[in-house]
């Protein structure tokens, strides 16, 4: 059940962040608006250990192609570094990059890679930096099926999402500036419908 969950948690965030800004472009006003499409993703976890701190890396993978004709890709990272027993500094690094996933068929498999420029910053201040960024991961499981819907209430709009998919839990790495991490998460692909209705 708890993975189960994971698949649904992780296909809920990256469907609300590619429909988002098609509706905000295509629905100004009142009015109603609906659109489908099919996507694949992968996403994968990582954490490193020292004496004093943590550092947590997310690497997000996704390509859609929506029936209306516009397509979607993002490979993104956000890593956070923490002291273990606090009273020290903490530090993140988040940025995207326009590249999508390589992502079997059989979903047994997925990959991705780019170097972009990303955000880092610690508790006053934040710079851009160029990042090298690559994720290959391995299916360790079948892949099982999800579907779900969930509705947004915005003023006077309804959004709904219906999606149904399949995902893989995997296993791989992820290597970020030449550092390696053992990184878990899953593989997944999807059929999507979205729909707004304005009053």
């Amino acid at each position: 059940m708890r993975r189960r969950l994971f698949a649904v948690i992780v296909g809920s965030v990256l469907a609300l962040a590619i429909a988002g800004p098609a509706l905000a472009d295509t629905v100004p006003g009142p009015g109603n608006f609906r659109d489908s499409g099919d996507r694949t993703y992968l996403y994968a976890f990582g954490s490193i250990c020292g004496q004093s701190t943590c550092t947590d890396t997310n690497v997000f993978a996704d390509a859609a192609d929506l029936q209306g004709g516009d397509s979607f890709v993002s490979l993104c990272v956000d890593q956070f570094t923490y002291p273990i027993r606090g009273g020290g500094r903490f530090r993140s690094l988040s940025g995207c990059a326009e590249v999508g996933p390589d992502v079997a068929s059989d979903l047994s498999s997925g990959s991705a890679e780019a170097s972009f420029p990303a955000d880092s910053c610690g508790r006053r201040s934040c710079t851009t930096i160029q990042v090298t960024l690559s994720i290959s991961l391995t299916a360790v499981s079948s892949p099982n099926a999800y579907s779900y819907t969930q509705k947004n209430q915005y003023q006077n709009c309804t959004d709904t999402y219906r999606v149904r998919g399949q995902a893989a839990d995997a296993e791989g790495t992820i290597v970020l500036n030449g550092t390696s991490i053992d990184a878990f998460g899953q593989i997944g692909e999807e059929s999507f419908a979205f729909s707004t209705r304005c009053r």
